[in-house]
Order: structure tokens, then sequence, then C-alpha cells
């Protein structure tokens, strides 16, 4: 018997029973909003509404400035395949991580952006994943060795070449999220990537590149490109390992969305190796409340605001004004949408001040700003109206802390 059976026939027979009992679920289904009567005509009448404009109202489901769409937006934990094979046999190893991604996904994640994996455990660690309802990216080989040294494999004519090879059984796992990639240093191989990321889109796969490094709090400058993906790392700034780690996480979310990075969440990483600062698991083994409460703060606000966010420009407003503390401004926009992020880049100390925003943001009047709530659980935050001319945010942020604001 397949060593899996048992756990299937447990998620079957807990299907079944929110059938049978529908106020039954799990910590890891997320709650469903309301589904709108626009939603329900066309669940009823698919071809009813083909070709109809809808008009965009003030009201709650179709509201003009709602969300692009787009592929869910993921949260994810990077995952190191291979120490988990140190001293252990391959059999109890591939247990082993289909345990952690157990706890992966009770801890909210979505996804896992596997590393140091060989290719032909692959199918197997993606079917892990999608037995703990969790999506994978997965590491090739032949696509690093290409990434860092230029070279192509032998008989391979080129990049399209290249993403072909890839097994239809593994980039049609219906777990699979793609391929992850770490980006080697150099103008070199920035350049080899380009063309790898523009060819993978073609072919409609992801690439989840991790760069070297998240930005600095303090140094880190707006990047008008802004998709990347956020990577938190999570050993930087615990210098006290008691002490909880949301501070340090929450400044280094801020500070990639104030450098333009708007892609998904990556937390680096679930297990470190020997040696280094401890990762979301600790040295005993086991994720602390510390670190369980921080996840569920960070996640919870990168699952709120990633989604309106993605894919917008990120630009400075040159025209705003600050008085009375050190904060750092940032604006997203595209077409009619515009968001303000006004962050805290400190670490160690509170800033209290009032942001002014001009009258008009990237040639659009502001006259009111909406702050989103840092938890989809929350209800609407503040509205602040214009006078004259002009909206003034009055602010408190703990270190590391940053307020969203959506401009009309």
């Amino acid at each position: 018997m397949c060593r899996f059976t048992g756990i299937k026939s447990l998620i079957s027979s807990g299907v079944a029973n929110r059938a049978e009992h529908p106020e039954v679920s799990t910590l890891t289904e997320p709650r469903q909003p309301p589904r709108c009567p626009v939603e329900l005509l066309r669940s009823a009448f698919p071809l009813l509404l083909i070709g109809v404009v809808l008009i965009p109202t003030t009201g709650g489901c179709a509201a003009s400035r709602s969300a692009p769409t787009r592929d869910p937006y993921r949260i994810a934990v990077r995952y190191d395949v291979e120490p988990r094979f140190v001293g252990s046999n391959h059999e109890a190893a591939l247990e082993a991580v289909g345990r952690d991604f157990g706890r992966i996904a009770e801890l909210g994640f979505d996804t896992v952006v596997l590393l140091h994996a060989e290719d032909g455990d692959r199918l197997t660690l993606l079917n892990l994943a999608a037995d703990a309802g969790l999506k994978a990216s997965v590491p090739d080989r032949q696509i690093e060795h290409y990434t860092t040294t230029g070279a192509l494999p032998d008989g391979c004519p080129g990049l399209p070449a290249l993403i072909r090879a890839l097994p239809r059984s593994l980039v049609r796992h219906p777990a699979c999220h793609g391929i992850t990639l770490v980006s080697p240093r150099g103008q070199a191989a920035a350049d080899r990537i380009a063309k790898l990321q523009n060819r993978a889109q073609e072919r409609t796969l992801n690439l989840i590149l991790l760069g070297a490094d998240p930005p600095d709090p303090v140094e880190a400058e707006v990047n008008p490109v802004g998709t990347g993906v956020i990577l938190v790392d999570s050993g930087t700034g615990r210098i006290d390992p008691e002490a909880s780690p949301l501070e340090p996480w929450l400044a280094q979310y801020h500070a990639a969305l104030g450098a333009g990075r708007t892609g998904d969440l990556v937390l680096d990483r679930y297990r470190k190796p020997p040696g280094d600062p401890a990762g979301v698991v600790a040295a005993t083994g086991r994720v602390g409340p510390a670190e369980a409460a921080a996840i569920d703060a960070l996640t919870s606000r990168a699952r709120h605001w990633g989604p309106r966010l993605h894919g917008l420009t990120a630009h400075p407003i040159p025209d705003a004004r600050i008085n009375g503390a050190d904060l750092r401004i940032t604006g997203f926009s595209r077409g009619q949408r515009r968001y303000v992020l006004v962050s805290n880049p400190a670490t160690d100390s509170y800033a209290h001040g009032e942001v002014t925003l001009p009258d008009t943001i990237r040639g659009e009047q502001a006259t009111r700003a909406v702050e989103v709530p840092v938890s989809g659980d929350l209800p609407a935050g503040r509205v602040v109206n214009a006078r004259r001319g002009l909206i003034t945010l009055d602010l408190s942020l703990r270190p590391g802390d940053a307020v969203l604001f959506e401009t009309f």
C-alpha cells in the first residue's frame, strides 16, 4: 500500500464530513466572502452576461476600484530539501518532508519554494505538496547551469528547447507552481535570466526568481518595474532569539514594497542549516509561539495588500511633505488606481508625524484617502478627506511598521 493512502483517505473523509455538516471547516480553508448578485447570475446563466457592460458602482460587490484580476497571490516559504536527507534514508526523509509540508500548510502558507532537490525527486515532492494542499515550485539543474555559466546542455539549440526539455509530467502537475531559480551575481547572469524569463512567459511557465538579498530597510530605492517576489529573511535582525521576529520581518516587507517589489511573498526559510541563524523552525525543531504569531501577522498583511499592489508602478511622490518624523513615502499607480505607502524605516524607534499629500498624484486629483486595513478580518480603515485641497495624514508607526492608503 502506498504510504500516502491513509492520508488521502483522511482527506476524503474530511471532505465528505464537511458535505454532511457544512458548519465544519478546517483551519487552512479560507473563509469565502459573500457572492455578489453579478457572480450569482453568472453562475446560474453563464451565457447571459457575455457582452454586457457592467456599470461601476460605489456599492459592495462590483466596485470600480476592486483589485485587478490575476493569478492567486501566493504566500510562500522557501524549503531546502537536501538537509532533510542528511543522516536519514531516502524514504524516511521524504516522509519527514511530507510532515513538514503539513505543518507549513497549517501555518497559513499556500506554496513552498523548493531548492536543493534532486531532479528525480521532484514528482514525489509535488505529490507530497498536493497531499498537504500546497503548490510548489521546483528547481531544475539544466536551467540553473545555464543561468550560472551561459552554457546550454549538449544538443540543446537554444532557450526554447531548454524550456521544452522540462518533463510534461512536471510542468503540468496540478501542484506545480513553476521553476525555482536563485539569481546568480553579475550583469551577464542578469541578462541571461531576463532572456529566460521572456521565453518562460511565452510558454506560460512561472519562473520564481529569488534575488541575492532583500533590500535594506534604509537604503532601498524605488524600482518602477516592480513585479519581483518579496523575499523576507527570517534570520535578519534577530539578535535575541527569544524576541518576536515580527518587527524585522515587517521592516523587510515594507522596504521591498518601497523598492517596487510587488510580487508574491516568500519567507526565507522554513529550516536553516546548522550554524545559520534560526529560520521559521527554531533549533528545537518546532515553530515557537512568537514565530507563529509573526507569520500570521505578516502573511495576513501580504494576503490583503499584495493583490491590490501587484503589477502597479512604484514611484516617489516628490511634492509630499513630512512633518515631525523620518518616514518613507512610496506611491503605486496604474490607470486610475493609486495607493500611498507610508513606512517607518527605523527598526528601533517609533515615528510620530504628519504627511501632507499634494492635490494631484501622477496627474490624478487626490481628494480623499481611505486606509487599507492590514487584514481582511478587519473593517475598512479611516477616511481622510482633503482640506483646502490637501490630504493630511496624522501617523504614529511602531518600528518597521507602515500604513497603506488608497487615494481617490
